[in-house]
C-alpha cells in the first residue's frame, strides 16, 4: 500500500486536530478523534483476517503472518481494506454494548470525511 492504514489514520488525526480551536472544545474534539481512531485501529487489526480480505488475499496474509508473527495489519494494508472495514463496521457495532446514541455521536463527524482521507492514499 502507498499509505498504510496506520499512516492514513495518523494523517487524519493530524488534519482534524490541527483545526481545533478553543481549549475546552479542542480537548473534547481531540479526545473524541483519538478514541475513534484507536477503535478503528483495533477493529481493523481484529477484523482483517476473517472479514476484510478476499479469498485470494487470505493466503497472502497467512504467508506474511508466518514469515513475521508480529505482523500488525494496520502497518501493511491500505485504503481499500480500510474502506472495506467502514462498509462492515455498522454491522459489528450493533453487537457492542454501546447504545445507538453513544455509537452515532462520536462516529458521525469522524467517519463522514473518510472518503477525503482515502484520496490521500
Amino acid at each position: 500500500a502507498r499509505l498504510s492504514v496506520d499512516q492514513l489514520l495518523d494523517n487524519y488525526v493530524n488534519a482534524k486536530t490541527s483545526k481545533c480551536s478553543g481549549s475546552a472544545s479542542k480537548n473534547n474534539k481531540e479526545r473524541a478523534i483519538l478514541e475513534v481512531t484507536a477503535g478503528v485501529r483495533e477493529y481493523f487489526n481484529v477484523m482483517l483476517p476473517s472479514q476484510l480480505l478476499y479469498k485470494h488475499e487470505r493466503a497472502q496474509y497467512e504467508k506474511l503472518k508466518s514469515e513475521d508473527p508480529s505482523l500488525v495489519p494496520i502497518k501493511v494494508y491500505g485504503a481499500p481494506h480500510l474502506l472495506r472495514l467502514f462498509t462492515k463496521l455498522g454491522e459489528f457495532l450493533v453487537y457492542t454494548p454501546l447504545g445507538e446514541r453513544s455509537v452515532n455521536f462520536p462516529l458521525r463527524p469522524c467517519i463522514l470525511p473518510w472518503g477525503q482521507v482515502c484520496r490521500w492514499a
